[in-house]
């Protein structure tokens, strides 16, 4: 294990460009100290020891349940302000994990997810129908980020009046968790409301139920990493030339949902909004290019996400006549490019 390589995931410069840094780690010192937000802790980045983390039981996901040195006063601060957000599926053990997974996985079938086409080639659409006659619009505001957070909030039932808010505290938290101290507790008001809000649904939900994700997990309430993903989708023992792009790759056992208990519920969904988003951004934008210079880019600063901050775009005007077709499904070929649910 290598303390010397104490890395820091917020890096600006390692943002932008993580994947050089990770093969050497996986060469020189596949299990690492890091730096998160409020201590350290550490990483592992070959493939074969991500899986191993990732099943095997003895690690815990709830830091609770881990051998961890006491809080200094600013991260009880912190996990006093962020606790109700970190309290959850994602870090939680058995048996609490199996319960809560078992409680959200029929709002994430297959069938279930399927049924949400129509609805997400029409948003695609109307994304891209606003931008249609500027000569430059960014990719990420625009596009990328409206249409999870806009599905999700139908799924969970709020109402449309109130949408641009629930996405104003959900960009908020997306920019400020895992960023840093000083970010964190600025967002605090913003938190604060975001919270008073979620509990004031479950509370209207248990005075009047609904058929929405928030009314579904009321009922079932009233009736009852860290491996490093992205390093080992790149490891070259198991994925020939990892460092580009083949979207046919065979075979293809990446971690991108994760493995085990901790495969993603939302693997459906996540596939269809991506394969809609880019069949219908790149037919009704065949000549789709960058607007701004690649070393201007910007990559958020959370060491738990990686994503670019903006990526503006230009097109030229999009032909009338390509913008409704329907978008074939990823599932019908019995393919859905990655591990099947279990």
């Amino acid at each position: 294990m290598g303390t010397a390589n104490h890395i820091v995931l917020r890096d600006p410069q390692l943002k932008a460009n993580p994947y050089p840094l990770f093969a050497r780690l996986r060469r020189e010192a596949p299990v690492c100290l890091a730096r998160g937000v409020t201590r350290s802790f550490w990483l592992v980045t070959r493939y074969d020891d991500v899986i191993f983390v990732l099943k095997d039981s003895r690690f815990a996901a709830n830091r609770k349940n881990a051998p961890t040195p006491p809080r200094r006063g600013i991260e009880k601060l912190i996990f006093h302000i962020y606790g109700p957000l970190l309290t959850n599926m994602l870090g939680s053990d058995e048996p609490d994990h199996g319960r809560l997974r078992a409680l959200v996985h029929q709002a994430f079938t297959m069938r279930r997810v399927e049924n949400l086409r129509e609805r997400i080639e029409e948003l695609t659409n109307e994304y891209l129908d606003r931008v249609e006659r500027r000569r430059q619009w960014d990719l990420v505001a625009d596009y990328a980020l409206p249409l999870p957070v806009t599905i999700i909030a139908e799924m969970l039932g709020v109402p449309e009046r109130e949408r641009p808010q629930f996405r104003k505290w959900s960009d908020a938290l997306v920019v400020s968790f895992g960023r840093s101290l000083q970010r964190m507790l600025g967002n605090t008001p913003g938190m604060m409301a975001f919270l008073r809000y979620i509990r004031s649904q479950v509370r209207l939900r248990r005075r009047r139920p609904q058929d929405d994700l928030i009314g579904a997990l009321v009922m079932a309430e009233e009736h009852g990493v860290m491996g490093c993903l992205t390093s080992a989708n790149r490891d070259e023992s198991q994925f020939d030339r990892p460092d580009e792009l083949d979207v046919g790759r065979e075979p293809n056992r990446h971690l991108a949902f994760g493995q085990g208990t901790h495969h993603c519920l939302g693997v459906f969904l996540a596939r269809l909004e991506t394969q809609v988003a880019f069949t219908t951004l790149l037919r009704r934008c065949p000549d789709l290019r960058m607007a701004a210079p690649r070393e201007s880019l910007r990559w958020r600063p959370s060491f738990l996400l990686r994503g670019l901050e903006s990526l503006p775009v230009s097109a030229t005007p999009f032909s009338p006549h390509l913008r409704r077709e329907a978008v074939t499904s990823p599932f019908q070929s019995g393919r859905a490019g990655g591990p099947a649910e279990s």
